[in-house]
């Protein structure tokens, strides 16, 4: 089993259920899955509506390529489209962060929409 942690965010007028659609999901996906609490940040580029985050760790048997497929999949079955991307609105983003030893995304680690969440997991003030 590999440790991840996956990033959850969504900006969606509706992005309360989203976010909690998404994290049940991922919780039977991912082993033992613990969850930051859900907070508000800011869109990064400050052009769009602000974002529900939150950071999840768990462990999973599953390879991290396959892993993110199914985050993709579902993105995709909650409406995420390219054309999502260009409106600003993000019904649900889900990304491995980390897998294991290996930082996959190291410019998300480094974001305080990220890293809210991430600190909140490993016991830091927040």
């Amino acid at each position: 089993m590999t440790t991840v942690i996956v990033s959850l965010g969504s900006n969606a007028p509706d992005r309360e259920e989203r976010m909690a659609g998404a994290m049940k999901w991922l919780a039977t996906v991912i082993v033992g899955a613990r969850f930051s609490c859900v907070y508000e940040t800011p869109e990064y580029s400050g052009r769009y509506p602000a974002y529900f985050n939150c950071v999840a760790e768990g462990t999973t048997a599953i390879d991290a390529d396959t892993l993110n497929v199914m985050l993709k999949e579902y993105e995709r079955g909650a409406g995420r489209t390219p054309e999502s991307k260009l409106t600003g609105i993000v019904p649900i983003d889900i990304d491995i962060v980390e897998y294991g030893e290996r930082l996959l995304r190291p410019v998300e680690f480094e974001r305080e929409y990220f890293a809210i969440g991430y600190r909140q997991l490993r016991g830091k003030d927040v």
